[in-house]
């Protein structure tokens, strides 16, 4: 293959869904070796894509789609910008430009994936898949039969209600949930509503995939592994 369209070159490599990358390029956000470029624009061997503080020397030779299954720690910050500390370059400084799929704020922990597949991150982010993902969440007091229930409702979070989810008692003041949206700190303001506040927040599950990890470790996922994220229980 002698040259690619850009969008899908930018989806090949990690970065984001041929849609998403259009929306990028009409933004005027994403440059060819330092100029600005116009949708269905081509790329070819060598050239330099700068968009959104990363860079990519162009290589149109294929490569093997690879998705990781990591446990953020507490403190890290979901980015591979430099400019941000800890971040995910710690982790995966030669992972072959992996990029995160979705996001767990600073303060929360647990599982996230890695890809260069942007159809997959495409799939499991877009609202209208509504791929399940499961929390342990532990607040700073006891949490009462009523709230729980007012949790699996839905609550207003500002201008907006929540989607009705599941949620299971684990302790007095521990407990699972499960949701199929998400916005931003959504489980911390949804708590915050009801006058509680979170002391840790982990992702312990998306689909049927479940976290198997130390604190800071990650290992690749098979294509079955990979359909686990498809089946909700």
């Amino acid at each position: 293959m002698s040259h690619m369209r850009l969008n899908k070159y930018l989806s090949k490599c990690g970065h984001c869904s041929r849609r998403a990358a259009d929306r990028l390029i009409e933004a005027g956000m994403v440059r060819l070796n330092n100029e600005t470029v116009e949708l269905g624009c081509y790329v070819i061997e060598g050239n330099i894509i700068s968009v959104e503080g990363s860079e990519y020397v162009v290589t149109l030779e294929e490569k093997k789609r690879k998705t990781y299954m990591f446990y953020k720690p507490k403190g890290v910050i979901c980015t591979l910008s430099e400019h941000e500390t800890p971040n995910l370059l710690e982790y995966f400084p030669d992972a072959g430009h992996v990029y995160p799929v979705g996001r767990l704020d600073k303060d929360s922990e647990g599982l996230l994936l890695m890809t260069n597949d942007g159809d997959l991150a495409q799939e499991m982010t877009h609202p209208s898949f509504q791929h399940e993902k499961k929390y342990q969440v532990r607040v700073t007091r006891v949490i009462n039969d009523k709230d729980l229930e007012s949790l699996s409702k839905g609550v207003d979070i500002e201008d907006y209600k929540t989607q009705p989810c599941r949620v299971q008692r684990k302790s007095k003041t521990e407990f699972f949930i499960w949701l199929k949206e998400g916005k931003n700190r959504q489980i911390r303001r949804m708590l915050l509503a009801l006058d509680y506040n979170v002391s840790r927040l982990r992702r312990v599950a998306i689909g049927r995939l479940s976290i198997v990890l130390q604190t800071g470790d990650f290992v690749e996922l098979s294509e079955s592994d990979i359909q686990l994220m498809y089946l909700n229980e």
